[in-house]
């Protein structure tokens, strides 16, 4: 799928508890549409002034691939959060999960995006890629977008992201911006 490797929250509220995301990838081609999260892409495209919050607790993501053949395209490893305007603000909780392993060209974890906020308490980001902005996490999107809008983490750990790299590891000769949060 182009959209999400494996869920597609899409103008609603999810809650995940205690899943285990093993090997999902989205191949994103770039257009029009806004995309991707290796694992799952929460998305509002509405236009009627909700506010949606969803929650990952104790959840295991490891292999997720963002694979996009645009290298400046692909945004989050495993999960990509964004909403429509500053009427429809997405809110993601982020609980005790692990990020281990997971890859994309723009943020190999997360990336929370336009009209987006999160709170991410104890997770674990280890050894996550990235091609381009952090192996970890990324808090971005076009400047005017997120203005205001916030990500909080708390007590969480960060060890081996690396931006700048390809799938395996080799560093490449792009741009990148940070190993862990960008």
């Amino acid at each position: 799928t182009y959209r999400a490797g494996a869920v597609w929250v899409l103008n609603s509220e999810a809650d995940f508890d205690g899943c285990t995301f093993t090997g999902n990838e989205a191949n994103w081609a770039h257009d029009s549409a806004i995309g991707a999260g290796g694992a799952i892409f929460f998305s509002d495209q509405t236009n009627d002034a909700s506010s949606l919050e969803s929650t990952v607790s104790n959840c295991y993501f490891t292999r997720q691939t963002n694979n996009a053949s645009d290298t400046t395209t692909g945004d989050g490893g495993v999960i990509k959060i964004e909403g429509l305007n500053t009427s429809n603000v997405i809110n993601v909780i982020f609980s005790d999960n692990t990020f281990y392993d997971n890859y994309s060209n723009l943020s190999g974890a997360v990336h929370i995006s336009a009209y987006a906020t999160s709170t991410h308490n104890r997770d674990k980001y280890i050894e996550n890629k990235a091609r381009v902005y952090s192996g970890a996490c990324t808090r971005g999107g076009r400047f005017a977008d997120c203005e205001g809008l916030t990500s909080t983490f708390n007590y969480c750990l960060f060890q081996g992201n690396l931006a700048g790299v390809d799938r395996e590891g080799n560093v490449i000769a792009e741009q990148t911006w940070a190993g862990a949060v960008y």
